[in-house]
Formats: C-alpha cells, structure tokens, sequence
C-alpha cells in the first residue's frame, strides 16, 4: 500500500491523537513504527481480525505483569485458560471464573503495579467473555506498564510499556495479516 493510512482511520474511528501521530503513513508505515501497543490491538481489533488471534497478543503483552502479583499462581492460570480458549480448549464459563478471580485479586493487591496487573488479567478475560475486544487492548497497555512500573518512572514506564507491547502485537500479528483485512475492509 503506497496511500496514507488517513482514509482508513477515518473510517475506522480513530482518535484525533492516533491520526495526527499517522500523518501520510501508510498501512505499512503505521504497523512498523507505531510505538504504542494498545493503538496497535486497536487497529487489529476494528479491521476484524480474529477474535482469538488479539486475544492471545494481549495476555502475551500481560504475561510480563505477573512479577508484579504476590501470588503467581492464579494470574498464569487465568492467562493459560484464555490461551485454553484461544485454541478451542477452554468454555467462556471457564475464562468466566478466571477473570473474576482476577478482578477479586485486583481489589484485594497492596501494590499498584500488582492491582494493574490483576485487572489486566481481568480486562484480558472480560474481552474473551463478552467479545469486547477493546478491553484487550487497553489491558495490554496496562500490564505492560505495570510490568515496568519498578525500574522507571512513571513517565519512562509508560512509554517503554507501550513499546514492549507494540513488538509483541508485531511479532503476534504479522502486517500482512493487517493489510490482507484493510484491504478487505475497503
């Protein structure tokens, strides 16, 4: 694709601050240089790809967040039973339960970094059950900068978050999955 990616987010309903960051990218443009993982969950989600496919980048982009959490335990299982869900081997009840333990988790944390994860978690599953992909993205965005909370500041977490979760929406979703669904969304 040679055309600036204008028309499509346009389309699609972007936020002003998405499309002045985009300018005259083009599709290919965008995917490859987009520093914010939760912009990028977001343009899969509205072009249609796969439910299972955004669902399985945003626990991969919360999984580093689980360092945060005391007790490890229950936060990998609920992430393993969306994976589960992903591949047809998990029921909506079960990714259900695991998101409500994780939003109880999340109430009950001491940490801040530890009560962003959790409902990430949660985020992560409340999307599986209600096929609101949104919350995907935004948890991503989330856990990724609770998963660096600790070793910068708030500002440099944010970004830094954001781009740990942009190379793995990348490496989870190929661009050319991307432009074969831009182009059937024309």
């Amino acid at each position: 694709m040679t055309d600036s990616i204008q028309p499509l987010l346009e389309r699609l309903d972007a936020c002003s601050e998405a499309r002045e960051w985009a300018g005259q990218r083009t599709l290919a443009e965008v995917w490859t240089e987009c520093a914010r993982g939760d912009w990028l969950l977001w343009l899969a989600q509205r072009l249609r790809i796969d439910r299972s496919v955004i669902v399985r980048a945003a626990v991969e982009c919360v999984r580093p967040a689980l360092v945060y959490l005391p007790a490890r335990e229950w936060p990998a299982r609920a992430l393993e039973v969306m994976l589960a869900w992903c591949e047809g081997k998990a029921t909506i009840e079960e990714v259900r339960q695991a998101g409500t333990v994780a939003a109880r988790a999340a109430t009950e944390s001491d940490s801040g970094a530890g009560a962003w994860a959790a409902w990430s978690v949660a985020d992560s599953a409340w999307s599986v059950v209600h096929e609101e992909w949104a919350f995907a993205w935004a948890s991503a965005a989330g856990a990724s900068y609770a998963a660096r909370m600790g070793n910068h500041g708030a500002e440099a977490a944010g970004a830094s978050s954001l781009l740990a979760s942009a190379e793995t929406v990348r490496r989870l979703i190929p661009l050319a999955t991307i432009e074969a669904a831009a182009g059937a969304f024309k």
